[in-house]
């Protein structure tokens, strides 16, 4: 074996499996090289008049020859093929795994546990002395970086969803309420009383106004035509005539 290969090979960790994974597609890389260069050397071959033969000397089609070349090296193809696959799996499950290491991690409390339990045990006191919420206390916990105990968690939630805004009730007096009452009524029968009678009494006149002038028009354009046909003299009776 060549020395160089047994080099790397010694110098490679045992324990990383990205190494691992290196040689073994340097390897898949390593065949299908080989496949290619065979396969050009088998076509040169038989380019150059020089086929291969079976046993009893018969000449082998290169299609035949290609075809054995190729599916010799199938099973060694896919040996590598599912080397690399499951340690491409196992490495994906490494990283997950430091993923949830430093989840896990960055979840612990950034305290001991003997202070934890001192403060755990103060925030309860205060809840029962001070009267807090469960909401009130979950705070607390995370003010001070302590995972929330799982009932107050489900009290807090209850909380949150039972909340109801406060009201304002620092409105108007029923004093006010009554004298803004009393002046919108007043303004309303202002206008019942005066404003809309006096409005009624404008629309008629201008509608008495407008039919006057109407009738003086009629009267005038009556005019008119009376007089034209006196200028005119004009007679319809005598076009009757003249057709006679």
């Amino acid at each position: 074996m060549d020395p160089d290969i047994i080099q790397v090979a010694t110098e490679l960790d045992p324990a990383s499996l990205a190494n691992e994974l290196v040689v073994v597609r340097s390897q898949y890389l390593s065949m299908m090289q080989f496949l290619q260069t065979e396969q050009a050397a088998i076509i040169q071959q038989y380019a150059e008049g020089n086929p291969k033969l079976d046993y009893d000397d018969n000449e082998i089609p290169l299609s035949k020859a290609l075809g054995d070349l190729m599916f010799g090296c199938a099973g060694k193809l896919r040996s590598l093929e599912a080397s690399i696959g499951a340690m491409v799996g196992t490495q994906a499950k490494i990283m997950t795994d430091f993923a949830k290491i430093a989840q896990k991690e960055h979840e612990l409390s950034p305290v001991d546990s003997l202070t934890a339990l001192s403060i755990r045990k103060r925030i309860m006191d205060d809840m029962d002395k001070k009267g807090w919420t469960a909401l009130q206390a979950a705070r607390e916990f995370e003010r001070h970086g302590i995972k929330v105990p799982e009932s107050i968690l489900e009290e807090a939630k209850r909380e949150i969803s039972e909340y109801e805004p406060p009201i304002d009730d620092s409105g108007i007096s029923d004093d006010e309420l009554d004298r803004q009452t009393a002046e919108y009524l007043a303004e309303q029968q202002q206008f019942h009383d005066v404003w809309l009678p006096q409005r009624q009494a404008e629309l008629a006149n201008i509608i008495d106004t407008e039919v006057e002038d109407e009738v003086i028009n009629d009267d005038e354009l009556e005019l008119d035509e009376g007089e034209w046909d006196d200028d005119e003299g004009m007679d319809l009776s005598d076009f009757d005539g003249d057709e006679d």
